[in-house]
């Protein structure tokens, strides 16, 4: 009896083992023979992941040749890896080495690992050698700079992507890494200042430009931080594509409200933060983001967050937008399964008819870093608990979380607790720190308070709030920064019989 081979086995059951593969060994198995190398082209490529430097620009000029590939794409990754924006010279490189192998000693320390040695110290071989490739990557990073040679390849490459559904721009490891970047010899020992947000920027507009010309029909986005600036009506962004998001299913996003190029870590600008913070802020007023929200009615994920670069405490300055400036007014998607909603400003009220009118299609919620303008967190919590106690959904509050007393006295005094995060809970743990055990088991408090359906109380309260410890404050009042017309303090419109129930809380 003949042995029994792979490319012996009915095309239908190869497919079912290349589904249980990882990416490596499909790409292996695709060398095997033209028959796997076939069936193999529908798994091994769906996703294509690059950085802005000819190696991998090269590699996509390569790829635009092989249609019978190209037509098995349906995402593109366009990673946010740069070297430093500011050209060095060799003395200069030489420092950022030095400076380099002092913190890995000072990280030690803090984390005590004293005894551990630090990274091994180049020679002056190897100096050279990686300032070398750092002029050879600069030089070739200015150019795709200078002559946008990324946005004539993209739009090149998506005309020829006939199944392209996913583009996702990211400048941090969560939604996308390249294992073997080019950059990576480089940025070890010399980061000098790069403003990945507005970077971020430029990258997502080449996207969006290409996705433009080809007229595609996203159905998932990614992007991850970008600056606020992409939504500026006058620049080009996802405003400009809205008639291509109605297919739109998942959409996530993280917007850079305060860049973290202004000054050495621990030597922030007040006036810088609350500068950027102003203009996210009337950015987001604009309404350019409502609209593109509003223009996606099959939305099944939602993630949408801001993020602040600073050394600063939590809640130290204004919020960066608001949920009523954020979301489509009165907002229902009706298949919405999935939603997070990261450091915006809003009420207890708007907060919980928003949850309320998607109550019934949510399955995984997150609220993180959420502010209460006039209310509480104390009043919240229990609205929360009447929407999905015992629905099975997965709720949790995560991070700081603020807002201010009400009080019969109408005294507003301001409240904060710190209820944990996952991904701190991960950093602690590659770097070898204990955990957060008390914010850990109020986050697991108040998520179990929310979701299970059994007699409990709020376990938010005052004699477990987290206050800051108090410095003397060197900023102005914060009127200096604002002018009159600048309402960062928003006041909220909305209909008490739409939560009947709710509301007598």
């Amino acid at each position: 009896m003949a042995a029994v081979t792979l490319q012996c086995l009915p095309a239908e059951m190869i497919h079912e083992i290349f589904k249980h593969l990882d990416l490596s060994d499909q790409r292996t198995l695709r060398l095997v023979n033209r028959h796997l190398g076939t069936i193999a082209n529908e798994y091994a490529l769906k996703k294509v992941t690059f950085c802005m430097c000819k190696q991998d620009f090269d590699m996509l000029a390569e790829l635009m040749k092989q249609p019978d590939l190209l037509c098995h794409i349906q995402s593109l990754i366009y990673v946010v890896d740069t070297i430093s924006l500011e050209r060095q010279t060799f003395e200069m490189y030489t420092r950022a080495v030095e400076r380099d192998d002092i913190l890995k000693v000072s990280v030690g320390k803090w984390l005590g690992r004293e005894s551990e040695d630090p990274t091994k110290k180049l020679t002056p071989a190897e100096l050279r050698e990686n300032f070398d490739r750092y002029t050879q990557f600069f030089d070739e990073q200015e150019d795709i700079l200078v002559q946008s040679r990324d946005h004539e390849m993209l739009k090149q490459l998506v005309s020829k992507l006939p199944n392209l559904k996913e583009i996702n721009v990211s400048s941090d490891d969560e939604t996308a890494s390249v294992k073997n970047s080019p950059f990576k010899e480089c940025r070890k020992v010399c980061d000098g200042p790069f403003e990945d947000g507005r970077m971020s920027t430029r990258h997502l507009q080449a996207m969006l430009k290409a996705v433009h010309a080809s007229a595609v029909r996203l159905q998932t986005f990614r992007c991850y931080s970008v600056h606020y600036d992409i939504f500026d009506p006058q620049s080009f962004g996802l405003h400009s594509i809205m008639d291509l998001l109605g297919n739109m299913t998942y959409f996530e996003l993280g917007i850079e409200a305060v860049e973290d190029a202004h000054m050495p870590i621990g030597m922030d600008d007040p006036h810088e933060i609350f500068g950027d913070l102003l203009e996210c802020n009337k950015t987001m007023k604009s309404g350019t983001l409502q609209r593109v929200l509003g223009s996606m009615p099959n939305l099944v994920t939602l993630k949408l967050s801001f993020v602040e670069y600073h050394g600063e405490p939590q809640g130290s300055y204004p919020p960066p937008a608001f949920l009523d400036h954020v979301l489509p007014g009165r907002a229902k998607w009706p298949k919405l399964k999935e939603l997070l909603l990261g450091n915006v400003m809003t009420d207890r009220v708007p907060l919980a008819q928003f949850l309320h009118r998607h109550q019934e299609t949510l399955k995984w919620v997150r609220l993180d870093q959420i502010r209460l303008a006039k209310t509480s967190w104390m009043k919240l919590l229990p609205m929360l608990r009447k929407l999905f106690a015992g629905t099975g959904a997965d709720v949790a509050i995560t991070d700081f979380i603020m807002s201010v007393s009400e009080t019969d006295d109408g005294i507003m005094v301001p409240e904060m607790w710190e209820l944990g995060h996952p991904e701190w809970d991960y950093v602690r743990k590659e770097f070898g720190m204990p955990e957060n055990a008390d914010n850990n088991q109020l986050g697991l408090a108040v998520k179990k308070y929310i979701t299970v359906k059994t007699k409990q109380e709020c376990p938010l309260r005052e004699d477990n709030m987290h206050f800051w410890e108090s410095e003397e404050d060197e900023l102005e009042d914060e009127d200096d920064f604002f002018d009159d017309e600048d309402e960062f303090f928003w006041e909220d419109e909305f209909e008490d019989d739409e939560l009947p129930d709710l509301i007598d809380m």
